[in-house]
């Protein structure tokens, strides 16, 4: 993701206190999935 759409994301999440939370939830899920995926 390029620096400037980041941060057009950023502003419209600043708003939206749900969606960066979903987001969030999101991320962590895809971060567990992946690590789970790699480990030995």
């Amino acid at each position: 993701m390029g620096a400037t759409t980041q941060v057009g994301t950023n502003q419209y999440m600043g708003q939206n206190p749900q969606l960066q939370s979903m987001i969030n939830q999101a991320n962590t899920n895809l971060t567990n999935t992946y690590q789970n995926s790699v480990a030995p």
